[in-house]
């Protein structure tokens, strides 16, 4: 359920604009107190076969995610591949769940800080420059959970 309303968010957009497209916005209220960790989802567009994609994953993303975690600021995080991706504006979906509102606000700098590290590994380097010929990053979409008995 965690990613359920990001995921109807991300479906409800149409893979190409058109006239009569549609919009989904939810707006939620929260004391600080009471909310969860922030869910930043990003939707990708894999411009290469599978096999290749995991491996940037691996090789690129992933030692992101850990560097991030080790920085305090990701509480959690997912990688999502489309099963079934005819269709779909997204072939994979990353899932970064920030500690706090604060973590979040840091994004930007906890993010150039892990990769001017990661960038002395030459295999790192090389994945980085060349994400672009691997996937092609939509919109991001700052998602909150919303439990079963919320949704009508």
């Amino acid at each position: 359920m965690t990613i359920a309303l990001a995921l109807a968010a991300l479906l409800a957009v149409p893979a190409a604009a058109t006239d009569d497209a549609g919009s989904l916005i939810i707006a939620c209220q929260a004391a600080t107190a009471n909310r969860a960790a922030f869910r930043l989802v990003i939707p990708y567009e894999v411009v290469v076969p599978t096999p290749e994609y995991v491996a940037y994953l691996d090789d690129y993303v992933l030692p992101q995610f850990d560097g991030w975690a080790e920085a305090g600021v990701l509480a959690s995080h997912a990688v999502y591949l489309a099963r079934y991706p005819a269709g779909r504006a997204w072939q994979s979906l990353l899932v970064l769940e920030y500690r706090s509102d604060q973590a979040l606000a840091t994004r930007d700098a906890v993010v150039a800080k892990v990769r001017a590290h990661l960038a002395v590994n030459a295999k790192w380097k090389a994945m980085s420059e060349n994400k672009k010929k691997v996937r092609a990053e939509k919109a991001p979409v700052l998602a909150d959970p919303a439990a079963a008995r919320q949704i009508p």
